[in-house]
């Protein structure tokens, strides 16, 4: 009997993360199954309280629950989901809902007239535990990390062309200034020769005043 398959889940899972090869050729989604139970409320609160002590009692977690179920319409998926929440809120008060990321995902797997839960990590990050979407994904977030990397590099660039527009634009307005400053410099010339003029004027009368002595 195996001892705990979710360990031996996830070194499955995360080998093919790693890898990205495809080793299996039927297995389309790895799930571990820790409880069986019958398909009653009752039965399933039971069987998820003990299992729920050794992943939620102690530190606080936060945590989403997912229900499938087949072949059975007597089991309300509400109620349930309800019912699971409010135990691993009990057992304690830290313990959040984060249906995105969570840390651990509550499995509640119906098939006719039986339950499988389980409590599995990694439940966002290894795809759903499904090792054909592990496998196949690689180059789709190869894409993705280059489209983000020519963003940001064409972001760089619009960036630094701004840049060096606003230094050109400062150099001609320095330009500009300095041909204005040239236009003005002969206005000092203009000055010099009207104050010229008195002294050409003053010339003659300093001449007849030495004629009259």
């Amino acid at each position: 009997m195996l001892g705990d398959p979710t360990e031996l889940a996830l070194k499955i899972l995360r080998d093919a993360a790693e890898t990205k090869k495809q080793k299996s050729r039927y297995i389309l989604r790895l799930m571990p199954i820790e409880v069986v139970t019958k398909a009653n409320l009752k039965d399933i609160m039971y069987g998820a309280g003990k299992l729920f002590d050794r992943y939620f009692l102690k530190e606080p977690k936060t945590f989403a629950i997912i229900f499938n179920r087949r072949f059975n319409n007597g089991l309300d998926r509400e109620s349930t989901i309800n019912a699971l929440a409010e135990m691993i809120s009990a057992k304690n008060r830290g313990n959040k809902a984060n249906l995105k990321h969570p840390e651990l995902a509550v499995i509640v797997e119906v098939i006719k007239g039986l339950t499988l839960i389980s409590v599995v990590p990694q439940f966002s990050e290894l795809r759903k535990y499904n090792l054909m979407e592990i496998c196949t994904r690689k180059d789709e977030d190869a894409k993705s990390q280059e489209s983000i990397g020519a963003e940001k590099t064409e972001e760089q660039n619009g960036e630094e062309s701004e840049e060096k527009v606003v230094a050109e634009e400062g150099e001609e307005k320095e330009a500009a200034k300095g041909e204005e400053g040239s236009q003005k410099e002969p206005e000092p010339a203009a000055l010099a020769k009207d104050g010229q003029e008195p002294e050409d004027e003053a010339a003659p009368k300093e001449e007849e005043a030495k004629s009259e002595q």
